[in-house]
């Protein structure tokens, strides 16, 4: 079975799957979008496994060309339409898709030369000479096939490409349905961006249940009285989303959420979520289904947890046991297996939605992915996710940080790596480093540069450098510039914690 196969089965023609802003799209209409699209993409000679770049808000037009590259088995690669120029320039350069899709002429003001664009309202153009695409291909789509790509943050500046099959998707669809399957009456509601692979869970989990959609404006993330209003307009039932939203929520409208009286649960991803806001949420909307869901984009997600009714602020919320099918293993550093309860390791990790591989990167994946060494298994892969985890008695995993400087930000994967290497660019920059900073109310990245001696660098040009070069979300919320080398541990390493400890706050590598 094929992604869109899964998505678009056992509905009737006039029932309501999809809902955006003040529109209501019916089964019907939604297939009779793919189909356009479809033969559009069919028009412009965009065949089996080539690339598509969808530059698109989350809704009907990015849902249903989504679908129809899973019909016609090109491969899509969802981005944000308000990430910087400079940035949809590099994932074009490393991906080379044969057309750039956008639902606007000039999408955030990006267009320009270097990057063509076509406006699927008007139809499909390829972008691409066709001298230089492959022969076409007619063979027939196979549940091996790649879907999409993810474009996440690399270290060496460049996106690192994150490939997903259809078959790896419809394995996490079916794991996640164990655990979180809806009724056909319920109405699922995100706030999740396209390229946040939260959005493919969003859509997997209503249609896979054959429940509603509904997708809502991202910028109500930032106005919570306004989403609450919309929430309870489209009576959504269960609503997805990063912590932080939430955080937005009960710091400025707290006094509404018991008026969301039809939301039976919620479910967060990408970032911790503050014990106290837990307590706030179970104490005001009593019987609210709380669902941790964690994992890496590398399989989307691994595990669900249902949140007990927590009474203390100390308490340690479990990432859960992993839905059926996965293998977890805790490894030391000698990659030897801890087998003792509560003992910190990294969390190696199988199941059959892993990827195969980072795009045109076989050295990354080689050092990522691996057999399972374990079991001697010669068909099972595993994956090194870099998380540090306990186990308990009872069989759950605890989250610990990071074993690297990869964190996230309201949902969105950031490598530190790559903010210091745009950083460094800056004239006069010496050395720099990002350092993220924990705060339960407020997680943010931190950046420290060196100017050296007799540079001048004043700390709001820095700020607007980077937001002309990084995604909002990457751009350091303070900056420190110093005229002393940044400090050193022993072993001649950046002394990352030391910079923490001298703004004197508490520092945590969380995902």
């Amino acid at each position: 079975m094929l992604f869109h196969e899964y998505l678009l089965s056992d509905y009737t023609d006039d029932k309501v799957i999809l809902k955006v802003k003040q529109n209501e799209y019916t089964y019907k209409e939604i297939i009779e979008q793919v189909t356009v699209f479809e033969q559009g993409l069919r028009n412009a000679i965009i065949t089996k496994s080539e690339r598509v770049m969808i530059l698109m808000e989350n809704g009907l037009s990015a849902i249903c060309m989504q679908l129809a590259c899973s019909r016609l088995g090109v491969i899509y690669i969802p981005v944000s339409p308000y990430e910087p120029a400079n940035r949809i320039q590099k994932i074009i350069e490393v991906y080379e898709p044969v057309a750039v899709l956008t639902e606007d002429d000039n999408p955030n003001n990006l267009l320009n030369d270097a990057i063509p664009f076509c406006n699927v309202t008007k139809g499909i153009v390829r972008t691409a000479p066709l001298r230089e695409a492959k022969m076409h291909d007619h063979s027939q789509v196979t549940e091996n096939d790649t879907l999409y790509i993810i474009s996440t943050s690399g270290t060496t500046g460049n996106p690192k490409g994150i490939p997903m099959t259809h078959k790896g998707v419809l394995c996490f669809f079916n794991g996640m349905l164990s655990h979180c399957r809806v009724s056909t009456s319920d109405n699922i509601g995100t706030i999740a961006p396209l390229q946040f692979d939260l959005s493919l869970l969003d859509l997997g989990l209503a249609w896979g249940s054959k429940a509603c959609f509904s997708v809502l404006s991202q910028a109500l993330a930032y106005t919570p009285k306004k989403l609450i209003d919309e929430l309870i307009r489209l009576r959504v039932t269960q609503f997805h989303s990063v912590p932080t939203v939430w955080t937005m929520i009960i710091g400025s409208a707290a006094d509404r959420i018991t008026q969301l009286t039809e939301l039976k649960a919620i479910l967060y991803a990408g970032d911790k979520f503050p014990v106290q806001n837990i307590m706030v949420l179970q104490q005001k909307l009593p019987g609210l289904r709380i669902i941790n869901c964690f994992g890496p984009t590398e399989c989307i997600a691994f595990s669900f947890y249902d949140i007990p009714v927590i009474t203390s602020p100390d308490t340690q919320v479990s990432i859960g046991k992993g839905y059926p099918g996965n293998i977890f293993y805790l490894v030391d550093d000698n990659d030897e297996l801890i087998t003792a309860v509560d003992v910190p390791g990294e969390l190696w990790v199988s199941n059959g939605a892993l990827f195969n591989g980072y795009w045109n990167n076989e050295a990354l994946s080689r050092e990522k992915l691996t057999k399972d060494m374990f079991t001697g298994s010669n068909t099972n892969r595993v994956y090194k996710t870099g998380d540090l985890m306990s186990r308990a008695a009872d069989g759950n995993y605890y989250f610990h940080g990071r074993k690297d400087s990869q964190i996230k930000i309201n949902g969105n994967r950031v490598e530190l790596d790559e903010i210091e290497q745009v950083v460094q660019e800056y004239t006069g920059v010496v050395d720099s480093v990002a350092v993220y900073q924990h705060r339960d109310d407020n997680p943010r990245i931190i950046l420290f540069l060196y100017a050296g001696p007799g540079q001048a660098i004043a700390e709001e040009s820095i700020r607007s450098y980077c937001r002309s070069k990084l995604p909002a979300y990457m751009v350091p919320a303070k900056i420190v510039i110093t005229a002393e080398p940044l400090p050193v541990n022993v072993n001649g390493k950046t002394d990352r914690k030391k910079l923490l400890e001298q703004l004197k706050a508490p520092v945590s590598y969380n995902k």
